[in-house]
This record gives C-alpha cells, structure tokens and sequence, in this order.
C-alpha cells in the first residue's frame, strides 16, 4: 500500500472521530486501528497515531494554510476546546496536543499500543 492510500484511509478512519482530549476521548474500533497499524504488529503505537493524526488534519485543512477554520474543523467533528487559545483557529500544534491526549486516554494499560 503507498503512502498516498494510507493517508486516504486514515483520513477516512479518523473522520468522524471526535478529537477532543481525555474527557470525550471516543473508543477506537478495531477497524480504525488496523487502518493506523502501519507496521502490521495488532496495535497503533504513538507514532503510528501521530501520523494518522496529521494525515486527518491535512485532508480536513482544505485549503492547506496550515489552520483550521470552524468549517474545516467540522470535517474532523472537533469541539471547541481542541482550539486551546481560543482565537477561532486550530493549529496542527493544538491538534497533535489534543490527539496525545487522546491517545494517552485510550492507552488505559499505559504500554504505549492501542490495541482492538
């Protein structure tokens, strides 16, 4: 599979996940997991999460300027507090912050690997 249809897919995965930081962290089905798992091990490390991540928000940042618009950001369904400075803007920096988070909320035995 090349990079082009692994970015397609996880943008797809990803899409209607809310990326909002512990307290709404969504479970990750299994589906989406295998979309992640770059290397084929069974689960998505933080790395392989990264990725996706940014994958996400480069198809959501339509008109690639690096932020997201409130129309962009309903692409990838994000709430509000996703824009930490709250200038109506989310950067790829407030993003990634968001989606560690997550991450770190879905990793509930703390190795490091979401697993389905």
């Amino acid at each position: 599979m090349n990079y082009l249809s692994l970015a397609l897919g996880w943008s797809i995965a990803v899409a209607g996940l809310s990326i909002a930081g512990p307290a709404h962290a969504q479970a990750v089905t299994s589906e989406t997991l295998s979309v992640m798992d770059i290397d084929g091990s069974g689960g998505v490390d933080q790395a392989e999460h990264g990725i996706a991540m940014g994958a996400a928000f480069a198809h959501a940042d339509q008109n690639a300027d690096g932020v997201l618009d409130a129309e962009e950001a309903a692409v990838l369904s994000l709430p509000a507090q996703v824009d930490a400075d709250g200038d109506g803007r989310i950067t790829m920096q407030e993003y990634l912050d968001s989606t560690r988070q997550d991450f770190q909320a879905a990793d509930q035995d703390g190795d490091g690997l979401l697993v389905p």
